[in-house]
């Protein structure tokens, strides 16, 4: 008999002498060689390529955390989770994450539910600031709805236009529904490790919620770690002064219990936002 079989019982033509076409065929369209090691690919990262890798982890770790708490005993798969989280990510980039991931905290196949269709820039971004929210107990004047802070602030900032922007005097430029200047922007690509510029945020609405709710979720965690000296305030009081002077500037503003209160180009000072929004309306 002259055939053979593999897999799933598939008959094959035993194998023919090699030549040199067929060999540069099969180096180019099978790999001349074993594909290299997770350990091999990692070796080779740059230093800025590995700490990137390491805040892109977490930012898929933390994600599946929150799907896992939202959907009982159901994982993602890492691949949706990447693809979804970092779309314009290189495909062998993507990979790599995935087998790291999946080396560190594997998922097996009957922990994956079936495919389900992705949620939308908006409930993405709300998933994301669930993750990050101040249990109840700790903050007792908090709002009870935890949009409702951002849906004031964007009617504050912009009405509610994601395509409104605005440049200061000193050339500085201001973009979205939350008016984000380069800086924030920046702060965000560093901790999602994405990449795009100040006009494709302006032209993404999706995006737009996506960097908010982290936003807000940022500027909680700066709140927290003031202690005590912040649970004199209110927070949605205190999240307006921190979006308008920056962390620091509502650090500023807490410990010198006010006095510290500078204005922008427009005269609005940290005290009247502070004011503005830490009555619920």
């Amino acid at each position: 008999m002259n055939e053979s079989t593999t897999g799933l019982m598939r008959p094959t033509p035993l194998a023919k002498p090699k030549t040199p076409i067929t060999d540069a065929y099969r180096s180019h369209l099978l790999g001349g060689s074993a594909p290299e090691s997770l350990e091999k690919r990692l070796s080779n990262l740059e230093e800025q390529e590995s700490d990137m890798l390491k805040r892109m982890s977490q930012m898929v770790l933390m994600a599946q955390s929150f799907h896992l708490k939202a959907k009982g005993k159901y994982a993602e798969s890492y691949k949706d989770v990447i693809k979804r989280m970092y779309p314009s990510l290189a495909l062998h980039k993507q990979d790599l994450l995935e087998d790291l991931l999946q080396e560190l905290e594997p998922i097996t196949p009957d922990m994956v539910k079936p495919r389900q269709p992705a949620p939308t820039g908006r409930e993405y971004a709300l998933k994301l600031y669930e993750t990050y929210k101040v249990p109840s107990e700790a903050v007792s004047n908090a709002p009870a709805a935890k949009t409702s802070f951002i849906d004031r602030l964007t009617q504050s900032e912009s009405s509610g236009d994601t395509k409104a922007e605005i440049t200061i005097a000193d050339g500085r430029t201001f973009s979205g529904a939350l008016q984000f200047g380069s800086a924030r922007l920046a702060d965000y690509k560093t901790a999602s490790g994405k990449r795009f510029t100040q006009d494709e945020f302006k032209a993404d609405a999706a995006l737009q919620e996506e960097v908010g709710a982290w936003h807000i979720a940022d500027l909680d965690k700066a709140i927290d770690a003031l202690g005590a000296k912040a649970s004199e305030y209110n927070r949605d009081g205190l999240r307006a002064v921190a979006h308008l002077g920056g962390k620091s500037g509502m650090a500023k503003y807490v410990k010198s219990k006010g006095s510290y209160n500078p204005a922008d180009e427009l005269g609005t000072s940290l005290q009247d936002y502070y004011d503005k929004f830490a009555v619920q309306s």
